[in-house]
C-alpha cells in the first residue's frame, strides 16, 4: 500500500539524517 512506502521512505530518511546531523548541525548553529 502507499502507507507502507511511506513508512520505508521515512525510516530511510531517519537513517540518513542520522548520518547527516553531525554534519549539517554547525551550518544550522551558525544561520541562527
Amino acid at each position: 500500500t502507499i502507507d507502507y512506502r511511506i513508512q520505508q521512505a521515512l525510516k530511510q530518511l531517519r537513517i540518513e539524517l542520522k548520518d547527516y546531523l553531525p554534519l549539517l548541525l554547525p551550518l544550522l548553529v551558525k544561520n541562527v
